[in-house]
């Protein structure tokens, strides 16, 4: 039996001084189909005819109203230009995702659920009475641990790798 892991990793153990890490972050590259922003939700480009790099090496910015694009499978790390390879976080602690004020706020909301929901490219709160695919729910992306502003590359999200990228 090992010491017990910290998510984001830890130091130095006990009075040996052992150092033992748990880095769970996990970076993915992919072709954009269109203009994302740093921070937007992106989800896999789904369309009925096959991308030119195949399908799963397109994204498009996550929209929970659009069943092609409607789960979001992580968080671009930095702008995308359309047709252009880009970073996408997928799992482990994100402190640049975009989140809405419509269903989130700094009051208690920290280790709920969050997912694509009505904002393009935006999280909110996980919520089962929406109806998929019209502005409803859509696969939990991760647990909000800090909202900072609306609509801004700023709010801290641990990322679950729901498409288990």
């Amino acid at each position: 039996m090992g010491a017990p892991l910290k998510l984001d990793g830890l130091g130095k153990i006990g009075a040996a001084g052992a150092s033992r890490t748990e880095d769970r972050t996990k970076f993915l590259s992919f072709y954009a189909d269109e203009n994302i922003a740093k921070g937007n939700t992106v989800a896999l480009s789904l369309s009925d005819a096959e991308p030119a790099n195949g399908w799963g090496n397109h994204i498009l910015i996550a929209d929970s109203g659009d069943a092609l694009n409607m789960h979001a499978i992580g968080i671009a790390v930095e702008a995308i230009t359309s047709g252009e390879i880009g970073v996408v976080q997928v799992a482990g602690v994100c402190e640049v995702a975009m989140c809405s004020a419509d269903t989130l706020a700094d009051d208690g909301q920290h280790g709920m659920l969050v997912c694509q929901q009505n904002a393009p490219g935006e999280l909110e709160l996980y919520d089962t009475s929406g109806t998929p695919a019209a502005g409803g729910d859509t696969l939990p992306l991760g647990i909000l641990i800090d909202f900072g502003t609306d609509a801004t590359a700023d709010s801290t999200v641990f990322l679950i790798n729901p498409a288990n990228l």
